[in-house]
């Protein structure tokens, strides 16, 4: 899977407008980047419609754990939610994430690839950091479908050891 590069994290103030910047969020996502591609190709359902890769959004929603303000970014947060949103409710949901869209979209525009792309939006208070994904047919092919990818994301995330990660999939202990 290639990843397209990070828009970043950015709080949007109203449309169109970039303040500040949390890079906890960031590194949260990095450290758990593996299993969040692949709760990402199960909300998508990637396997059986890509064509949602261009007309949907995946969105994670992050709390801050009670009293880890200090803690290290990748136990600094837990899910509260994760869910698949068609661009268009995205937009009237979320002010101002139009932005973050349309450098998604420059990005798309330019890629190289003929795979299969899955957008990734993940939220912490006012901040945001999306990734975005292309999934070579191949991938599409070796990632293991999960119908409760949720309690999957959410086990793995808070370094439950009920999951290990093996060539992109989790596989139960």
């Amino acid at each position: 899977m290639i990843l397209a590069t990070s828009t970043g994290t950015c709080h949007i103030d109203g449309p169109s407008h970039l303040v500040g910047f949390d890079n906890n969020v960031a590194k949260w996502v990095a450290r758990h980047t593996v299993i969040l591609s692949w709760a990402c190709f199960n909300a998508f359902e990637l396997k059986d419609h890509p064509e949602r890769g261009s007309s949907h959004i995946f969105l994670v929603v992050l709390e801050s754990k009670p009293r880890q303000k200090k803690k290290k970014p990748g136990r600094q947060f837990h899910i509260a939610g994760a869910t698949l949103l068609t661009r268009d409710d995205f937009v009237r949901t979320y002010r101002g994430v139009e932005v973050l869209l349309n450098r998604l979209d420059e990005q798309e525009a330019a890629r190289k690839s003929n795979g299969v792309l899955s957008n990734m939006f993940v939220r912490h208070d006012g901040d945001w950091y999306s990734q975005g994904m292309v999934w070579e047919q191949t991938e599409l092919e070796t990632m293991q479908k999960e119908g409760d990818w949720m309690s999957v994301l959410k086990s793995v995330t808070v370094g439950e050891k009920k999951y290990t990660m093996r060539d992109g999939n989790p596989i139960r202990q």
